[in-house]
């Protein structure tokens, strides 16, 4: 007991004895409520510029993005303008199914089938005609098909009228109007489709040994409305081919029967052609086969007495033409 109070008292001698030890934690004072506020405000604001920073750095993610994507479309945007250019060069150096003024000749075949027409010893006709066509505004051309057939083949004298001679018989038809043309394939011109809209003029002198026991019309007004297509078979050579359907809005005859003025008709054309280059300039050679025909109804008295529905009136043409394309 003596020596646990000696230790005591010389341990109260010491200045350090009852101090905290270093290791020991300090107590926390609490804090103000400025601080806190303080606190709360630093921390919103470091929150918002994180926020901005977050916005600016997707922002430039975008930009980049849109420009990579412009700098890859800026190739194929380059080729689409350099194929334009080329096929627009291709129209110009191949203007051949565009516009061209051309020359036909040929022979021509008229038959009805009604007997007492005379036309000539075989029914054939020496052929000449002209064509016209070309683009008036875009993909809208004007067109023009002019063909007289007369009679220079087999001239003999007409024994209807015996002042004259068969060589002074005609039969002309005009085709006048528009066509508007799709094309198919821009670098081939040739490759179309087409559909016109006609004025269409048939006229002639034939005559009847016997017009008391047999009909001719003499002329034939209406509208065509037909449908063309170009098939190019190679760069030089190819085929035209239409078909027109004809409305007969009105006819002229010379006979003591009648039919209906109102009838249809139609014109079958194939064409194959060859494009030729000299002179400095483009030409065009063709052979065409043509097939057309006129139809009208009988009146209901003289149909018992022709023992016909309708009178027909076709022809079958085969001629060559020679055009300058421009």
């Amino acid at each position: 007991m003596k020596k646990l109070f000696i230790f005591v008292f010389f341990c109260s001698l010491s200045p350090n004895f009852f101090k905290p030890s270093l290791h020991a934690q300090e107590v926390k004072k609490p804090e103000s409520k400025d601080q806190s506020l303080r606190k709360k405000s630093q921390s919103t604001s470091a929150n918002k510029k994180n926020e901005a920073t977050k916005k600016a750095t997707e922002s430039k993610k975008e930009k980049s993005q849109t420009k990579r994507i412009s700098t890859q479309d800026l190739p194929s945007k380059l080729s689409i303008q350099k194929s334009n250019e080329i096929i627009e060069e291709i129209r110009n150096q191949n203007p051949g199914s565009d516009r061209y003024i051309g020359l036909r000749m040929g022979t021509i075949q008229i038959l009805s089938n009604i007997t007492g027409l005379e036309t000539s010893a075989d029914k054939t006709l020496l052929s000449t005609g002209a064509d016209i066509n070309f683009r008036v505004w875009r993909n809208w051309y004007f067109e023009a098909i002019y063909t007289e057939h007369l009679n220079s083949i087999n001239p003999s004298e007409f024994s209807g009228s015996p002042s004259r001679t068969l060589s002074d018989i005609y039969y002309k038809t005009l085709d006048i109007g528009i066509k508007y043309r799709f094309v198919l394939d821009e670098t081939k011109p040739a490759n179309f489709l087409g559909f016109r809209i006609l004025k269409h003029k048939t006229e002639n002198n034939f005559e009847l040994a016997d017009p008391s026991s047999s009909i001719i019309i003499n002329e034939y007004e209406g509208m065509t409305f037909g449908v063309e297509k170009g098939i190019p078979i190679t760069d030089r050579l190819g085929i035209n081919a239409s078909l027109d359907m004809i409305s007969i809005t009105g006819i002229a005859q010379e006979s003591d029967f009648t039919v209906e003025e109102k009838g249809l008709g139609f014109v079958v054309r194939g064409e194959l052609y060859y494009n030729l280059h000299f002179f400095g300039r483009k030409w065009r050679t063709s052979l065409a086969y043509w097939q057309s025909g006129m139809i009208n109804e009988f009146s209901s008295a003289d149909r018992d007495l022709f023992e016909r529905q309708n009178l027909v009136l076709t022809y079958r043409m085969i001629s060559g033409a020679f055009a300058m394309t421009f």
